[in-house]
């Protein structure tokens, strides 16, 4: 799920330049980077932790400038709190700005990676 996670994250940014054509290209790089560093039954059995998951964006980020030629960025606003942030209006904030994907850790230890594509207390909206 994390690699469609990003795949995903990557539609949202970019719906009519990301072709079927570069999410398979980036789907097949994706898998190969995974299996190379956790092998066949790891990437399956254990799925993505934080810091594979972290590797895996940094590395199809850099594919997807150089091969694709599209252009983002990813960042970790959270990563150094030493506890759970007032996710509420941080993530209003962060969805209100155009051309934002958020790509969240479900589950402990974050093993569902899925897309947030809205969200107020009352309902978040995820993009599978």
């Amino acid at each position: 799920c994390g690699i469609y996670a990003i795949i995903n994250a990557i539609r949202v940014l970019y719906p009519k330049k990301f072709s079927e054509y570069d999410q398979e290209l980036l789907f097949q790089f994706l898998t190969e980077y995974s299996i190379k560093e956790q092998g066949n039954l790891g990437l399956v059995y254990d799925g993505l932790g934080v810091r594979h998951m972290t590797q895996l964006v940094n590395v199809g980020l850099e594919y997807l400038a150089e091969e694709i030629m599209l252009d983002a960025e990813a960042t970790r606003p959270w990563r150094k709190s030493s506890k759970a942030p007032p996710l509420d209006l941080d993530i209003m904030k962060l969805l209100f700005y155009p051309n934002t994907s958020i790509i969240v850790g479900l589950e402990r230890p974050s093993q569902h990676w899925t897309v947030m594509l809205r969200y107020n207390p009352a309902e978040a909206k995820f993009y599978q």
